[in-house]
């Protein structure tokens, strides 16, 4: 360990000494250290910013109150990081899941009812960027919604996040064979729901939303054609799912130029699901079809 290191976890816990003697602004800037990156990990597992903001707060607070909790031999972040995970899973076990197909329903209820327009006001304002990246990311928080939240936090942790079998055991507390179970059955899940959902992935995808999206955005703002994105047509499926993990790790969801739109997108994907009536498969994907506006 270096200096640096070492100042960095001197300062940390003598930090931690205030918050436990009740210090709100030592704990306050423990927490700024690591709230962006906890942000953006509930952000892919809840999808609605509106939820994320909620849950992140109930983390907080929890470990406000747990701090006599905390050992001194992990550090902050994780620990606090485990925490908001931990969260985020109660919420969803609270939730219903979601149809894998939910953006594509999403889609045709929006032109059913007239709600596309918005979604077309956003991507021709003169403001609007649209990136593909972030369109996947954002599809990839809808699709694993349909998961169980166990097996989607033990997948995000694991595939995105790239923590270790251990780590990511330690995150949940579960043990490390649990932990590759549940990885490996949330992988073949949604690898074979993209399957049948993607269009990117193969020509029985039934969802072009990246590529009508994109057409709807101003010549200049298209960003990069999607056709690609995830690899040539004969790309194997194991190298598509990796790139679009690449993709997720990578892509600023809820913070980059298409912001807006994903906002928009899964706070109304949430309120459709949510209200469904009950007996809905997490498995259902439209048989045919398409998304995004302007499709038919």
């Amino acid at each position: 360990m270096n200096s640096v290191q070492d100042e960095f976890l001197i300062r940390e816990n003598a930090l931690v000494f205030d918050a436990r003697n009740g210090d709100r602004s030592a704990f306050d800037e423990l927490v700024r250290g690591c709230a962006s990156r906890i942000r953006a990990v509930l952000r892919r597992m809840i999808g609605n910013p509106d939820d994320v903001a909620d849950v992140l707060q109930d983390a907080l607070l929890k470990a406000w109150e747990s701090l006599d909790g905390f050992r001194s031999e992990a550090r902050f972040a994780t620990w606090l990081h485990a925490i908001a995970v931990r969260q985020g899973i109660d919420f969803l076990r609270g939730k219903k899941r979601y149809r894998a197909g939910a953006l594509v329903y999403a889609q045709q209820e929006c032109e059913r009812t007239g709600a596309a327009a918005e979604v077309m006001n956003i991507i021709a304002s003169p403001d609007f960027s649209f990136d593909v990246k972030q369109n996947i990311a954002c599809c990839f928080s809808c699709v694993s919604r349909s998961l169980d939240p166990d097996l989607q936090a033990a997948l995000l942790l694991r595939e995105v996040y790239e923590l270790t079998n251990d780590e990511a055991a330690r995150q949940l507390d579960i043990t490390s064979s649990v932990l590759r179970h549940r990885v490996a059955e949330a992988r073949e899940t949604m690898m074979n729901r993209y399957d049948r959902l993607c269009a990117l992935v193969g020509k029985q995808g039934v969802c072009y939303q990246c590529e009508a999206l994109r057409q709807g955005a101003h010549p200049e703002r298209r960003g990069p054609d999607p056709r690609g994105v995830l690899g040539a047509a004969d790309t194997t499926r194991e190298k598509k799912w990796q790139q679009r993990m690449t993709i997720v790790r990578e892509a600023p969801l809820g913070e980059g130029v298409s912001a807006r739109l994903h906002d928009k997108f899964q706070r109304y994907v949430d309120e459709l699901e949510e209200n469904l009536e009950t007996g809905a498969s997490p498995d259902d994907i439209p048989a045919s079809g398409s998304c995004g506006p302007g499709s038919s």
